[in-house]
């Protein structure tokens, strides 16, 4: 079994044995609900956090100090933003979306590129309890504004925004340039409990998954296969953990 349901759950379904895999874009905490010898990480690929914005909002660009000022509530104003193409006359207020836990990948993340603090409050308009709702408000809302990831917001009718003019793609992710990246790991727990068969299928894709073959479908869907960016990792040990 393959855990679906959010990066949380799935680091915490496989810890409790509920699955035999899990997707998590971040290490698991110290805490009673993920810390455990048994539990295993393999980083497969890299992708990236974005802003996106509703795609009738004037604007295609955000500076990071901009971003780090409208999560933090100093700018309220699409206007204030210089890369608002909108007229600068009207203030429209930015309605700031963002997800209902810290330790969602999303807001942890953030929260350590942002700011390195975990517990950083934001200067929310509204809460989500996951992405996709909070990707399907961004859609409909006018002069709405979030972070979520990147593959995700590919498969949304939003407006991703350039990051201090930089584009968030392949090539940028992977070289560093653009800096709000994120390593997307596979999770599993010792096999050693698993029935023969069960353990069988689990090693052959624990295999595949490290084999050229996976890279070249992570690589076909704009993301960075883990061999290839592996410099990453050591550029940003502080928001690793490594």
């Amino acid at each position: 079994m393959i855990t679906l349901s959010g990066a949380t759950q799935g680091i915490r379904s496989t810890k409790s044995g509920v699955s035999h895999l899990g997707g998590t874009c971040r290490i698991p905490l110290q805490i009673r609900e993920e810390s455990s010898m048994l539990l295993k990480l393999i980083l497969v690929a890299w992708d990236a956090l974005v802003v996106i914005v509703n795609q009738d909002t004037p604007i295609s660009d955000i500076k990071k100090q901009e971003l780090i000022d409208v999560m933090n509530g100093d700018i309220k104003y699409w206007n204030e933003l210089s890369g608002w193409h909108g007229d600068p006359q009207i203030q429209h207020k930015i309605k700031l979306f963002t997800r209902q836990s810290k330790i969602s990948v999303v807001g942890y993340t953030l929260r350590k590129i942002l700011f390195n603090d975990v517990y950083k409050e934001f200067n929310s308009s509204r809460n989500f309890p996951s992405s996709g709702p909070l990707e399907k408000a961004i859609e409909k809302e006018t002069y709405s504004f979030a972070v979520t990831g990147i593959s995700s917001a590919r498969k949304r009718d939003v407006k991703v925004l350039k990051l201090d003019g930089i584009k968030p793609d392949y090539k940028t992710i992977k070289s560093g340039n653009y800096t709000m990246y994120r390593p997307l790991y596979l999770t599993y727990t010792s096999l050693y409990k698993l029935p023969k068969n069960e353990k069988k299928e689990v090693k052959r894709f624990l295999e595949f998954i490290k084999s050229d073959e996976a890279a070249k479908i992570i690589k076909a869907n704009g993301v960075v296969p883990f061999k290839e960016g592996f410099h990453l990792m050591k550029q940003r040990k502080d928001i690793f953990g490594i």
